[in-house]
């Protein structure tokens, strides 16, 4: 919506894709392609917009306290391509999910304590 028409940022960092993984009145939940694709198309906008700026993609953040619900799983996929896709267009992606599971791969309260927005120590991580 121009937006960023009149900024010159030497850095951006995206960091989507969360929401699409909820079921909700208005919106299904959407495939880990859907999503990345998604997620391909804004890039893509932001650097025609924004050619001289480096772009950071975040992997999505883990979501749901177990590493086996259906969630998790589907992001875990949406990382996977955001890999592929990073790699083969040169992109930085940066994953910190590792990084606020526990070792048992459970997300902790301390990290978010609705297992979605992370806390202020999720923030640190």
């Amino acid at each position: 919506h121009g937006e960023i028409d009149a900024l010159h940022p030497r850095i951006v960092i995206i960091n989507i894709g969360s929401n699409n993984t909820s079921d909700t009145e208005n919106a299904r939940i959407n495939t880990a392609s859907e999503i990345v694709e998604g997620i391909r198309a804004i890039f893509l906008r932001a650097r025609s917009k924004i050619p001289g700026a480096k772009i950071i993609l975040m992997a999505v953040f883990p979501r749901e306290q177990s590493p086996d619900h259906p969630r998790r799983l589907l992001i875990n996929e949406i990382n996977q391509q955001l890999e592929k896709f990073s790699k083969a267009n040169s992109i930085t992606l940066i994953d910190i999910g590792p990084d606020m599971l526990a070792p048992d791969g459970t997300l902790p309260k301390e990290i978010a304590n609705d297992f979605c927005h992370p806390t202020e120590k999720g923030y640190l991580q």
